[in-house]
C-alpha cells in the first residue's frame, strides 16, 4: 500500500486536495469532475470516468516497463495541482503502482530531495532544478506545451530519462509519449489518431471511451501511430495573406535569442492581424542581438513588436497566449 507524505511547507490546502484523491481513489466511485487549465480556451468542468482513468494508467505501465521494474515499491512526487490532471493522475499512478508519494507545494523550483523512480513536471519547474535534483531522478515526464531550443538543450544534457507527453484533460492525460530530443510523438497502447481536412488532429481510444475526438492541434501524421505537432489551429496568426504558425517562430528565434517569450496576434488595420513578441523582462535590451535573431526569419513571419512583460501562464504551465494578447493590446505600440 502506499505512503503518503507532504513536505512540511505544504498548506493545509494542499495537504486536503491530495487526501480528497486519495479518498476518492480508494472508494471505488466511478466517476470525477476536473477542471481543465484553461489552454485552449475558458477552463471547463470534464467528466473522467475510473475506466478510462485506469486505462490511461494502464498504458503509462506498458510503457514504463521497459525504464524500470514496476514490481518493486518504487518513489515518486507529486509537484503539480492536483485540481487539473496532470497533477492527479500523477498521484493516482502512485497509488496504482502502490508507490510511496511525496508531495510538494507548487512553486517554480521544487525542493526536491533523495531519489525519485518517476515525476511529472512543467518545463519552468525542470529548467530551475539543480544538478544535485537531477540526480537523484530516474524518469521526468515533462508537459506543458514544447520547449524552446535552450530549454532542450539544456535538458538533454541531464542524468535523467526525461520524456515529453502529447495529452489533455479529455484524453485522460498523455496518450502520446517522445524522448526529449524526438520530433515525433508515438502514440501508446490502444490509441489511434487521423487528421480532418484542415490538418487538425483526431483521437480514437476505446479503452478511454474517446471516439472521433477532434483537437485544435496540427499535425504531420508520419504512419504507425506516430505524428509531429505543429502548433494550434486557433493560435495561427494571419498576417498581410500569410499563415505565421507562433510555435515554428518561437523555435526559430530562440535558436538566437537567449531570452524567453512567445508570439502572439493583434488585431491591424493594414495587415488584418500582425505578430507581437512577449518577451520576460530584460534588465539590458540588446537591440543588435534582437536584430540579428530577426534576420533569421523570412520578413512576413518577423513580429512588428517587442513587448516586455511577465510572461503569462496557464496552470498547466503553458503559454496564456489568451492572456497574453491582452497584455499586448494594451502595451505594443502599433
Amino acid at each position: 500500500m502506499s505512503q503518503l507524505n507532504f513536505h512540511p511547507d505544504c498548506d493545509a490546502s494542499r495537504q486536503q486536495s491530495a487526501k480528497d484523491a486519495v479518498a476518492w481513489w480508494e472508494s471505488g466511485q466511478s466517476h470525477l469532475t476536473i477542471s481543465t487549465s484553461g489552454s485552449t480556451g475558458e477552463p471547463k468542468n470534464i467528466d473522467l470516468n475510473r475506466q478510462g482513468i485506469e486505462a490511461s494508467i494502464a498504458a503509462t505501465e506498458r510503457y514504463a516497463e521497459g525504464l524500470f521494474p514496476l514490481g518493486r515499491r518504487g518513489r515518486t512526487a507529486i509537484c503539480l495541482d492536483m485540481h487539473h490532471v496532470a497533477g492527479l493522475f500523477s498521484l493516482f499512478r502512485g497509488l496504482a503502482w502502490g508507490w510511496d508519494i511525496d508531495v510538494f507545494p507548487i512553486k517554480r523550483q521544487p525542493d526536491l530531495q533523495g531519489k525519485y523512480d518517476w515525476i511529472s513536471l512543467i518545463p519552468q519547474q525542470a529548467m530551475a532544478l539543480t544538478q544535485d535534483q537531477w540526480q537523484g531522478l530516474s524518469v521526468c515526464l515533462l508537459g506543458g506545451g514544447p520547449l524552446s531550443t535552450l530549454e532542450r538543450d539544456h535538458l538533454t544534457s541531464q542524468p535523467c530519462r526525461i520524456i515529453q507527453g502529447y495529452g489533455m484533460t479529455e484524453t485522460y492525460t498523455h496518450i502520446a509519449l517522445k524522448r526529449l530530443m524526438d520530433e515525433s510523438y508515438q502514440c501508446l497502447p490502444g490509441v489511434s489518431v487521423s487528421a480532418d481536412d484542415s490538418g487538425c488532429l483526431i483521437i480514437d481510444c476505446p479503452d478511454r471511451g474517446i471516439h472521433n475526438l477532434l483537437t485544435t492541434d496540427l499535425v504531420d501524421l508520419q504512419g504507425c501511430g506516430r505524428f509531429q505537432w505543429l502548433g494550434r489551429a486557433d493560435d495561427v496568426i494571419l498576417s498581410a495573406g500569410k499563415k505565421i504558425h507562433p510555435e515554428v517562430v518561437e523555435n526559430s528565434l530562440q535558436k538566437h535569442w537567449s531570452h524567453r517569450g512567445f508570439l502572439v496576434a493583434l488585431d491591424h488595420q493594414q495587415w488584418g492581424q500582425a505578430a507581437v513578441w512577449l518577451s520576460e523582462p530584460l534588465e539590458d535590451f540588446d537591440v543588435q542581438q534582437w536584430q540579428k535573431a530577426l534576420a533569421h526569419l523570412p520578413s512576413w513571419q518577423r513580429p512588428k513588436a517587442f513587448v516586455q512583460c511577465k510572461l503569462p501562464l496557464t496552470a498547466s504551465g503553458k503559454w496564456d497566449r489568451r492572456k497574453g494578447r491582452s497584455m499586448a493590446q494594451e502595451l505594443a505600440l502599433l
